[in-house]
């Protein structure tokens, strides 16, 4: 079993990994302050440095001098700490994302559900309003137009969009109070959301 261990030139293979040790004597220490100094964690800097070690014994018999191993580990060791810096900052974004959906409560999913039914329920109210109150309320709802916007797409004097405002509200009010389906405060309190 030892025989498949050793190569045809053992002294070779010996001086081969001799050199390497020797390398990794000289480098380690330096790289991994390198690339801890880089990324600021010493444990993940090991890690990397380890595995930069692993790729120059792949590469080993490629290299033509000591400067070159030098010079290779430190561009390796930089590439390795900013793929890792690269990846930790998208799983820190994913994290966070993750965890600000986790937050949300049950209750903020019920009050979530309730507002789309009664926008949808306001919506097609809005979709019996007269032709230029119609135009005005989707300019606002679904466009999000300011009213100096809209006075300038309508030519009409912004205080008129205002006038359109003020009847748009009443109207859809005295509908969905007739049908129940909001206080007059709740409106109030949407329609501020909506229109200003």
């Amino acid at each position: 079993m030892s025989d498949f261990f050793q190569k045809e030139d053992s002294n070779s293979y010996s001086k081969e990994l001799n050199d390497f040790a020797v390398s990794y004597d000289i480098y380690f220490s330096r790289i991994h302050f390198f690339v801890s100094r880089l990324i600021g964690d010493s444990e993940q800097s090991k890690d990397l440095t380890a595995d930069v070690f692993v790729k120059l014994w792949e590469r080993w018999g490629s290299f033509e001098s000591a400067e070159h191993i030098r010079s290779w580990l430190y561009v390796t060791a930089k590439n390795a700490a900013l793929t890792w810096i690269s990846v930790s900052r998208r799983r820190a974004i994913i994290r966070k994302e993750v965890s600000r959906h986790v937050e949300i409560s049950e209750v903020q999913v019920e009050q979530s559900m309730a507002l789309a039914e009664l926008m949808k329920e306001i919506y097609d109210q809005a979709l019996e309003l007269p032709p230029q109150s119609r135009q005005v309320f989707n300019l606002i709802y679904l466009e999000g137009k300011s009213t100096r916007e809209i006075a300038s797409i309508l030519s009409i004097a912004p205080k008129t969009v205002l006038n359109y405002k003020l009847n748009i509200i009443q109207k859809l009010r005295a509908i969905l109070l007739k049908k129940g389906l909001i206080t007059s405060c709740t409106l109030l309190l949407l329609c501020k959301k909506i229109f200003f």
